[in-house]
């Protein structure tokens, strides 16, 4: 059997002997089936140690809410700040009168991570006359997004205990943070309806334009939610936002 035609495997000579003691009377294309058969075990072997060294296949990326070239949709939250504090607002409705351009942020989580990506929401909408920023906890438990919508223009309703001290809660990092310009808010945990947001998201990021249509999208499981993603999240934003 002609061994040169295969790769190496680093014990290819004494491979290649014995083979050709079991092989050597049998056709040439069914000695070399033969010979694979032997060497396939060990061709795989670094490519699993390989595979091992790196902890197993990377994540795919998430799909979560409104794809680049779908559209945004109106919902209302419950605003923590701003003008409206305290009412189930439409901020999509509020930006769209006004053209602006948007970002919106979906979030489970309330960390370290979520509050350096709403500072930096912020900024830019200092930075972008037409951008507004909108960030949208998703916390309250306990009803749907049909039963929050159905509060929509009634007083500050709050669905449970849980929902007023979260309210109270992003008042404070309002103020501590200064956010002026993006509206803090919360909404129950399954997202608003027509959003398809992934149970798997922890995080959802979109730019929308003042037409409502998606320019970018990203999404974040929560073992993803780190420093170096979040930053790279930031950078992406601004190349994103539709030139004026």
């Amino acid at each position: 059997i002609d061994t040169t035609e295969l790769p190496p495997t680093g014990g290819g000579d004494r491979i290649g002997a014995m083979l050709s003691n079991h092989c050597s009377t049998l056709p040439r294309s069914g000695a070399r089936f033969i010979a694979l058969l032997f060497l396939l075990p060990l061709l795989l072997i670094p490519d699993l140690r390989a595979q091992e060294k790196s902890g197993g296949d990377k994540l795919s990326p998430l799909r979560s809410g409104p794809q680049v070239g779908q559209r945004v949709v109106p919902y209302h939250p419950l605003l923590c700040n701003g003008a409206h504090a305290g009412q189930r607002w439409c901020m999509v409705c509020t930006h769209r009168g006004r053209e602006n351009d948007m970002i919106i942020v979906f979030t489970r989580s309330q960390n370290s991570r979520v509050a350096e990506l709403i500072t930096a929401v912020e900024a830019l909408t200092k930075k972008h006359q037409h951008l507004g920023g909108i960030v949208t906890f998703l916390t309250t438990k306990g009803k749907t997004a049909k039963e929050a919508e159905a509060l929509t223009g009634a007083k500050v309703v709050y669905i449970n205990d849980a929902e007023k001290k979260q309210f109270r809660t992003l008042r404070q990092l309002a103020e501590a943070k200064k956010i002026a310009n993006s509206s803090l808010n919360i909404y129950t945990a399954d997202g608003p309806e027509g959003y398809r947001l992934s149970p798997e998201a922890a995080l959802t990021v979109i730019v929308a334009n003042r037409n409502l249509q998606v320019k970018a999208n990203v999404a974040l499981r929560k073992s993803e939610l780190t420093k170096e993603r979040i930053a790279k999240i930031v950078r992406g934003l601004e190349k994103a936002i539709p030139a004026r």
